[in-house]
């Protein structure tokens, strides 16, 4: 067990992931974006390149990027019908 100031913030119940100061702008960036802000004044605010956002923080979202434009997709779609087969007589 580590000693010292150090190992009393580190320590932390086993069930529970380690949070990073880096976690906190993460999900900021991902929240701004939910919220429509454009990601050149989120950059501002968060000191960071557009770039790099766009490069690291957006790429995280793929996920659910995919699900929203499948869902958009799915609501406009429409399955076509396919006629039931005729009926076999039984054998016997």
């Amino acid at each position: 067990m580590a000693s010292g100031r150090t190992g009393r913030l580190q320590r932390r119940p086993p069930d529970r992931q380690r949070v990073k100061a880096h976690d906190f702008r993460r999900r900021s960036v991902a929240e701004a974006r939910k919220l429509g802000i454009p990601l050149e004044k989120a950059a501002v605010a968060f000191g960071c390149n557009p770039m790099t956002m766009r490069a690291h923080y957006i790429a995280l979202d793929e996920t659910a990027v995919t699900d929203e434009v499948f869902t958009a997709i799915a609501g406009t779609t429409r399955v076509p019908t396919v006629p039931a087969p005729p009926e076999v007589p039984k054998a016997g």
